[in-house]
């Protein structure tokens, strides 16, 4: 068996293998209070785009996707969110900013659950991040621009090198050295940033401020709400 012959089986024993790991279930063959739903609003701000995204699993955050019959559907702020099966989520995007997303999920029986959140404040890097970091100082505190933390369910959160694995929306890689910082206390305006944990040179950041909030309307099982003013990747 000759190298190609090999290198093809194995890309199609991988490829069955990330399909076999994907499990999903139809809504009709679920209890609807088995349901847990996952509802996001995320800016963009390179881009300048607002995604909707919702995501429904089995009985837990980190259960089985859930696929919804033809006769149920979601929608955020009157749109009616399409299938993406690369993300196993129901998602929308649509050019600017919004002030509030508002959620409302319709199950096979016609009860709707509705649920809100309003957009994240804006929030961005330093200002002097750039000589701090070309001083070499491992430990200093990152004054961010933009509001402070304002609410119990509100953070600012940076993540170096990927930090922590994201399961939705665009930042999903992950490095083999990488760390998370999060503030969250009311009133604070920074974080203090801690770059001697053994990365390596060559950052990758990550910055964003979220609100997470439990869901107002919901099943037994639950589920979360949650806003993102997210900054793409600047690296030093």
């Amino acid at each position: 068996m000759n190298h190609k012959t090999i290198a093809a089986f194995a890309s199609i024993f991988l490829l069955l293998s990330l399909t076999a790991c994907r499990k999903e279930r139809m809504l009709s063959k679920v209890d609807i209070e088995d349901v847990y739903c996952i509802f996001r609003a995320e800016y963009h701000a390179e881009d300048d785009i607002t995604r909707y995204i919702a995501q429904f699993r089995c009985k837990k955050e980190k259960g089985d996707y859930v696929v919804l019959d033809e006769n149920a559907s979601v929608s955020c702020n009157g749109q009616i969110l399409p299938y993406d099966e690369t993300e196993y989520s129901y998602i929308f995007e649509q050019p600017g900013t919004i002030d509030s997303a508002h959620f409302t999920w319709t199950d096979l029986n016609g009860q709707q659950y509705k649920n809100s959140v309003r957009m994240a404040d804006s929030i961005n890097f330093p200002a002097m991040l750039d000589s701090l970091m070309s001083i070499s100082i491992p430990i200093f505190e990152f004054v961010w621009q933009g509001a402070p933390i304002l609410r119990s369910n509100e953070s600012a959160v940076l993540y170096v090198n990927g930090g922590e694995n994201h399961e939705y929306g665009r930042f999903r890689r992950r490095y083999g050295d990488g760390a998370t910082f999060q503030q969250n206390n009311i009133g604070a305006t920074s974080l203090v940033l801690d770059l001697n944990i053994g990365l390596s040179r060559g950052y990758l950041f990550q910055f964003q401020r979220e609100i997470n909030k439990d869901l107002q309307e919901k099943t037994s099982a639950g589920g979360k709400i949650q806003a993102f003013y997210m900054l793409e990747e600047k690296r030093w």
